[in-house]
């Protein structure tokens, strides 16, 4: 099967639209920086898929993606170095021209501005062209909508099959927690289990074929999201009678955190049948699924922290906690991750509760 994004990164680099005196970076596939594949699913649209980006020009001051143009293998995604942000997709585009000051693109009914300053306006027509060819000539359909950028949102009936088959999951995933609270990082496997069944039926929903083994493999490689889940359990496990609470909440409520997340990813990917369902976004879906895992984890922390009533009466139990942090730290300090980061803050608000107790 051709590589799409391959092509396109070719046909883009050919274009060669940028003005020669402008200082915008072009990125091509397969070599476009993390960052800026960050910027610009942060800034441009979270809904970008990983695996369909072929070409990045990249007007922002710091080259980390946040405003420019972004080609992938359904369509182009423009913000300007404002707030306007824009997706035109292939198929929709009915004709490109220069007004004289903006490059215009016209997909129907509406018309929407290119600003020009860092681009050739004859060069731009020609590349849309040219785009609009091969993924014609190619057979590529995306169900994407050209205009300005939203959010796409699930159709009821696709948001209620994933609400069943996620409750389901968070519920056998708190059983297994409430069971197994008092027994530090015990239930991982068994919680892995159940979320791995919770993702291959969601996959089956929008018609993905994600095997047990690779959403095992996706769910291991995401390291962080345990480790966190771990930590957690270690510290607030040994209060008396909180153990139970705390582990049923975590399991069920971070299952159903790394449900829905998982199923706006699919979902956005199975409006483009331009290329097959790739590890690389699989990963990239999960790796989003453990950014809100990590952060409820950490609101976790944050409200057991607030409790100082209960610290104090448990000083000893506290002492463990930040015995239990510091080790971490420690085995981790080379790493310069984020989580540790947050862990030496939340160390230093745990000592500080304990000092003034």
């Amino acid at each position: 099967m051709s590589d799409f994004r391959e092509d396109i990164a070719c046909i883009v680099k050919a274009g060669e639209i940028a003005k020669p005196t402008s200082t915008v970076k072009a990125n091509y596939y397969p070599n476009i920086p993390e960052k800026v594949m960050k910027g610009i699913r942060k800034s441009i649209s979270g809904d970008i898929g990983v695996n369909t980006v072929a070409a990045v020009f990249d007007f922002s001051l710091f080259e980390n993606g946040t405003s420019g143009l972004v080609f992938t293998t359904s369509g182009v995604y423009y913000k300007d170095f404002l707030f306007k942000k824009i997706y035109f997709n292939y198929k929709d585009v009915k004709n490109v021209y220069y007004d004289g000051i903006y490059i215009k693109v016209d997909i129907g009914d509406k018309t929407y501005d290119i600003s020009n300053v860092c681009l050739n306006e004859s060069k731009v027509i020609s590349l849309f062209e040219r785009l609009k060819a091969y993924v014609t000539e190619q057979g590529l359909e995306s169900k994407k909508s050209s205009g300005a950028i939203k959010k796409e949102k699930m159709p009821k009936d696709l948001y209620n099959q994933c609400n069943v088959i996620i409750h389901g999951a968070s519920v056998a995933c708190g059983a297994v927690g409430a069971g197994l609270a008092q027994l530090p990082c015990a239930d991982t496997v068994p919680i892995t289990t159940a979320q791995v069944g919770m993702i291959v039926a969601l996959g089956q929903v929008f018609e993905l074929n994600i095997t047990d083994g690779v959403a095992r493999g996706i769910i291991t490689g995401m390291s962080g999201s345990f480790i966190g889940r771990g930590i957690v359990q270690v510290a607030f496990g040994w209060i008396p009678g909180a153990g139970n609470a705390i582990n049923t909440a975590t399991a069920a409520g971070l299952t159903e955190a790394i449900g829905w997340s998982a199923a706006n990813q699919f979902y956005n990917q199975s409006l483009d049948n331009t290329i097959q369902y790739s590890y690389e976004g699989e990963v990239k879906g999960f790796k989003d699924a453990s950014d809100v895992y990590e952060k409820k984890l950490r609101d976790q922390a944050k409200h057991f922290m607030e409790q100082k009533k209960v610290l104090e009466e448990e000083r000893e139990e506290l002492n463990s906690i930040i015995n239990e942090y510091e080790i971490y730290i420690a085995e981790n300090c080379n790493t310069k991750s984020v989580t540790v980061s947050l862990m030496e803050d939340e160390v230093k608000k745990l000592k500080k509760i304990r000092d003034d107790s």
